[in-house]
């Protein structure tokens, strides 16, 4: 960095060098004549000034009331231009506006008089004098002049060689005038821009302080360079020193934001010093020589404002920040520009220009190039960013494309689902409902099977009854069989003995009496048997019926299972369950059926049995009766007595064989009862279990329904969330 600077300030050198070579200036020392007031014949060479104030210029000058001044003076002129045809003056910058004459003549003027004032501030008079006013190698010079302020303040005056004069009338209105225009003009039409960039991002307090810097800059440069006086000269003056002042105020703060450092010390000190000079300007607006001395204190901040300005870039730079190098090449360009003038203000020399302007131009410049290029780089950046959103706009565009069809399809999808839902959510109702229709006809069968198991009870203990009957029955068969056989000897041996005959004939009647009485309790018996079996087949057939609804409605639930789907799973292996337990108790019934069948067919046979007997012993009782009557006639009778005992002894026997056919039968009745008990206790148990698996049904299609509303909302949801989401879409 440091060999840069030198290679720049040689270059400047060689280049200064170079220009004014031939330049020559010889200062014009000479005692002055004032005198307050306007009037043109004042002009005159020859116009006694003998009682006019004597004055030393460069120094402060004051006017009338209406602020008009005349100097005049005879100076003797340089011996190398007293021969020339042309004679070259150079007066330095002042605040006043003044014609310059010589011979009588106008010979050159620092702005206008009239008809309004114009004052070019920075800018030198030269005056072209020809060679015929000189006298006797003296030259008599006169200027008019009106102060723009309360004073005015003149600088030295000096003779020019050709070259200078050509130079100064070349270079010098441009340098001092029109180059601090253009640099107004560029000044203000960036702190315009930085201006826009600040209502389109109004956060972006970098921008805010840079336009700040950018405007109050170009009012001070369009100040120095504009003849044109828009306020009293010294307010429009005042204005433009604070002007540079707060544009390096602004221009430390424009720096601290834009590496990101913490400003708010710089920012109380910065207003402190705006707010001292900003009154201290105020007061100045009534005394020029007050006014430059708040100048000269003002370049105290300005000056460190720089060289703090140069700190941090020299920071920023050792802390490799974007930029910092390029700022810092820009400023130390300003820096050198601010020390010509420094030098020239410490040699008390007037410069062929002053380039302070051209040092905060650099600097504002360095500051504008910069931000430029971080824009265009920002401009690259959302040049691509803008690509990638575009890019990602089309992605987006089609993901909004699918997200409409998706839509569109989860509409569907929700719809269909929603009328799934409903679907399944009235299919379980039904089953609900079957179920209970189960639940009642299983409560039915239950009432049947309790019933049917009472039946059976009683057929069992009937059934054991008719045992014991058929016991005492074969007991009382088998005496009569015996009695029967001794009657038989006993009328084999009644010719031996007639008398045990009529005994025997009164304890046979009585014993006829007996059986006789025991055969019509056993019919009696065989009667009820009848009933209850007609009964039991009564209650087999309510089974058989039981067992075919059961059917038709396992059946039924199947078919609903089916409906059901996977949900119905559980019930169709319910309904299988149940359709089994129908088809077995349909086999138990018809057991019953052959078992009440077989029973009323040996009840039939006994009952014929009994019958006969009881006739037989009704006419053994009869006979009996009549035995004492006709014992006399015993023997005639014999042979029909005998004949009547072997048909007895056979109708015994035959009876004593019913008999035991009936208590085979008996048996097997009981055991067939006690099975059938057993098969309904078996039903009933079936039907237990089948109300269980019922309110199972019930409870899971309560769940069910449950869940079924729940995926009801959720179709509900999914269908009003993909109709926002398409309308989202619309809009």
């Amino acid at each position: 960095m440091s060999k840069k600077i030198f290679l720049t300030v040689l270059f400047l050198s060689i280049l200064s060098s170079v220009t004014f070579a031939k330049s020559k200036q010889i200062p014009l020392n000479a005692e002055w004549k004032y005198h307050a007031g306007d009037n043109h014949a004042w002009s005159s060479p020859d116009f006694n000034t003998s009682s006019w104030q004597s004055i030393k210029l460069p120094g402060v000058v004051n006017g009338d009331e209406n602020k008009f001044f005349w100097l005049t003076t005879t100076v003797n002129v340089p011996l190398e231009f007293r021969n020339a045809d042309e004679l070259f003056l150079e007066f330095g910058g002042t605040t006043a506006s003044y014609e310059i004459y010589a011979g009588g003549l106008i010979v050159g003027r620092h702005g206008t008089i009239e008809p309004k004032a114009t004052l070019c501030r920075v800018e030198n008079a030269i005056a072209s004098v020809p060679g015929s006013a000189v006298k006797d190698g003296k030259l008599t010079i006169t200027i008019r002049g009106k102060c723009n302020a309360d004073v005015a303040v003149f600088e030295p005056f000096y003779f020019i060689n050709k070259d200078r004069y050509i130079t100064l009338k070349t270079y010098h209105p441009f340098l001092n005038s029109t180059v601090y225009y253009m640099m107004a003009a560029i000044c203000f039409f960036l702190g315009l821009y930085f201006l826009l960039q600040i209502l389109a991002d109004r956060k972006d307090k970098s921008n805010l302080s840079f336009c700040i810097t950018l405007i109050t800059v170009a009012i001070y440069f369009y100040v120095m360079a504009s003849p044109t006086i828009l306020l009293p000269f010294i307010i429009q003056l005042g204005i433009s020193r604070l002007c540079l002042l707060i544009s390096i105020c602004f221009l430390v703060l424009f720096l601290r934001e834009f590496f990101k450092l913490k400003n708010k010390i710089t920012m109380y000190v910065a207003s402190g010093l705006m707010g001292i000079f900003t009154i201290l300007y105020v007061i100045s607006f009534k005394s020029l020589l007050f006014q430059d001395t708040v100048f000269t204190l003002s370049l105290i901040p300005i000056f460190s404002g720089i060289i703090y300005i140069y700190i941090i870039l020299a920071k920023a730079k050792k802390a490799k920040k974007d930029y910092a190098g390029i700022m810092l090449i820009g400023i130390s360009f300003g820096m050198l520009f601010g020390i010509h003038d420094i030098v020239y203000q410490i040699i008390n020399v007037t410069p062929f220009a002053w380039l302070q302007g051209f040092a905060f131009f650099f600097i504002d410049l360095t500051m504008f190039v910069v931000v430029s290029i971080d824009t265009i780089h920002n401009k690259v950046k959302i040049g691509n960013l803008i690509a990638s959103t575009t890019e990602q706009k089309e992605r987006l565009d089609e993901i909004i494309k699918n997200a409409v069809e998706l839509s569109k399809e989860t509409i569907e999808v929700a719809q269909f689902l929603n009328d799934s839902v409903v679907r399944v959510a009235n299919a379980a109702d039904e089953s609900v409902e079957k179920a209970n229709e189960i639940g009642d006809f299983i409560n039915l069968q239950n009432k049947s099977v309790e019933n049917t198991s009472d039946a059976v009870a009683n057929l069992v203990n009937s059934v054991e009854n008719i045992k014991g009957e058929v016991q005492n029955e074969t007991e009382v068969v088998e005496t009569a069989v015996a009695e029967t056989r001794n009657m038989v000897e006993g009328v084999n041996q009644v010719a031996a003995g007639i008398e045990n005959a009529a005994n025997f004939a009164s304890s046979l009647g009585e014993l006829t009496e007996k059986t006789s009485e025991n055969v019509h309790k056993l019919v009696n018996i065989m009667d009820s048997i009848k009933e209850s079996s007609t009964e039991i087949v009564n209650i087999a057939q309510v089974v058989s019926s039981f067992s075919q609804k059961t059917n038709m409605l396992a059946m039924n639930a199947s078919i609903e299972a089916a409906h059901s789907g996977a949900a119905g799973a559980g019930f169709a292996v319910i309904a299988h369950e149940i359709k089994n337990l129908a088809a077995s108790s349909a086999v138990q019934v018809d057991k019953i059926n052959d078992i009440v069948s077989t029973i009323e067919r040996n009840i039939s046979e006994g009952l014929n049995f009994s019958i006969n007997v009881n006739d037989a012993l009704k006419t053994v009782s009869k006979e009996a009766k009549g035995t004492s009557e006709h014992v006399n006639e015993s023997a005639r009778s014999l042979e029909v007595q005998r004949l009547a005992g072997t048909r007895i002894t056979s109708a015994s026997a035959a009876m004593s064989e019913s008999a035991l056919r009936v208590k085979a039968e008996t048996s097997q009745q009981y055991t067939y009862s006690q099975q059938v008990s057993a098969n309904m206790m078996e039903l009933a148990d079936y039907s237990s279990k089948a109300a269980s698996a019922v309110k199972d049904i019930m409870n899971r299609n309560k769940e069910l329904s449950g869940q079924t509303s729940a995926l009801q909302d959720l179709a509900k949801r999914a269908k009003e969330a993909a109709e926002k989401m398409n309308e989202l879409i619309n809009s």
